[in-house]
């Protein structure tokens, strides 16, 4: 803990009252005490970003962002890789809100995300052999540029 030195005049405002001035004048009394005084000064905390919480020593989002969640894992675990992360995250979403910027996603980035979220349904195993039949003609795609021209090699050599 730090500490703050500081000299104290003792007796400042009582001289100047038992005298008759105004008891708040800044005049200095005729004999002049001091007393060294040591008083703890507190140190700042450093401010924490919300919406952070640590698992199994990983660090997750749970966050709103206006009006849409966002929950995810940082991936880190320490706090300050983790807030990095989660400023990152903030800025992403804050330019596709305001500006419309949006992320490229390619066709194999969006069958991943498919796969690893409907990874419960009984029907998945006959998607993966699909969307693996497919890779290799539309993988590295953006998903906005499929269409059936992009699907025509794929259609001729089956």
């Amino acid at each position: 803990m730090h500490q703050e030195t500081a000299d104290i005049a003792l007796g400042f405002l009582s001289s100047s009252v038992a005298q008759g001035l105004y008891p708040f004048s800044l005049q200095a009394p005729k004999h002049t005490l001091h007393r060294r005084i040591n008083t703890p000064m507190k140190t700042m905390a450093r401010k924490t970003m919300s919406g952070l919480y640590q698992r199994n020593g990983i660090w997750h989002i749970d966050k709103v962002v206006r009006g849409s969640r966002l929950q995810e894992s940082t991936g880190a675990s320490k706090r300050e890789d983790a807030e990095q992360y989660l400023i990152h995250r903030l800025e992403k979403l804050r330019q596709e809100k305001i500006y419309g910027v949006r992320e490229v996603r390619t066709w194999r980035a969006a069958t991943t995300r498919f796969l690893a979220e409907f990874k419960d349904r009984p029907s998945i195993g006959l998607s993966a052999s699909q969307i693996e039949q497919l890779d290799p003609y539309i993988g590295d795609l953006p998903v906005t540029h499929i269409d059936d021209g992009a699907l025509a090699q794929f259609v001729r050599d089956r």
